[in-house]
């Protein structure tokens, strides 16, 4: 599982973990990458069956509906700091307009 050693990979999963569906650009706005590292790091979470691509209506990925992918997502927000974990998050979910740090 090369997800673990990518801190880029663990970002895009508290990201995903906020929303239903995030597009490439919109997952790289929220983690503050670029769109090809977005991209690479989507790929090492695809291979590992923790994300699942949507073809529906907008191109778009979300975590994948496993056991393994709650682990994940539970080790991905103990992993990175919270006031990251919390900025990630509100910039993924299109519901938070405003969030408040000190």
């Amino acid at each position: 599982m090369r997800l673990i050693s990518s801190d880029l990979a663990l970002k895009a999963v508290v990201a995903l973990s906020a929303t239903a569906e995030l597009t490439l650009s919109e997952l790289a706005r929220a983690t503050g990458a670029t769109p090809s590292a977005a991209h690479r790091a989507l790929g090492i979470l695809r291979d590992d069956g923790i994300v699942e691509r949507r073809e529906e209506r907008r191109s778009g990925y979300s975590l994948a509906s496993t056991e393994r992918a709650g682990h994940v997502a539970a080790l991905a927000v103990e992993a990175i700091p919270f006031g990251t974990a919390v900025a990630i998050g509100a910039r993924a979910n299109r519901a938070v307009e405003f969030v408040a740090r000190e």
